[in-house]
């Protein structure tokens, strides 16, 4: 199937958001960036870029130092698609709002992202609360070029995430299920 912003010549929208703290998250800034440059599609991208200074060599793109969470909701609305790193409430938005499923990437305590690995536990936790199909818009690996730029190339599929998470009943799902988790957690 074509989608319409092919058959219109109507560039579609890419957001990419890494939250507020204060830890860089450059190296998915230059995943998405190689991504996009092999692209031959129109694609404006839309990104809160936090406290980077990552130089992008993309051309079509808007940068946000930060959001305020108004803003950051019309933007996941309005995406075609949507980054996020792993912060609560950057997933519990995508899934909530996002008109297709958003991918996840957490950041990582080695690569100096972030104090400590939370965001990939998280992840984790919710990618295994989802079905098999869905588990790849949870991001594992440290190496998250292959699937960044699956990704990106890939035609968007319809929002399903909310189904299984953020539901009246996935919240209680989630909210028991991460109790345990919490509690059994070595971090």
């Amino acid at each position: 199937m074509v989608s319409k912003s092919k058959i219109l010549g109507k560039s579609s929208l890419i957001f990419v958001t890494v939250g507020s703290t204060d830890f860089r998250f450059d190296r998915l800034f230059s995943v998405v960036d190689k991504g996009l440059i092999k692209q031959n599609h129109n694609i404006t991208l839309v990104v809160q870029s936090g406290n980077s200074q990552y130089n992008w060599l993309y051309k079509k793109i808007i940068i946000y130092k930060y959001l305020n969470p108004l803003k950051i909701n019309s933007f996941i609305k309005k995406a075609d698609k949507v980054i996020s790193h792993s912060g609560f409430a950057s997933i519990y938005l995508g899934i909530k709002y996002a008109k297709n499923n958003p991918l996840f990437v957490p950041r990582l305590a080695k690569f100096a992202e972030h104090v400590d690995n939370h965001q990939l536990f998280f992840t984790e936790f919710l990618r295994n609360k989802v079905p098999d199909r869905l588990k790849k818009y949870f991001l594992l690996e440290e190496n998250i070029d292959y699937n960044i730029q699956n990704f990106i190339k890939e035609r968007s599929k319809k929002n399903t995430l909310n189904k299984y998470l953020f539901n009246e009943s996935g919240k209680k799902n989630v909210a028991v299920g991460l109790e345990k988790f919490i509690k059994s957690a070595k971090v």
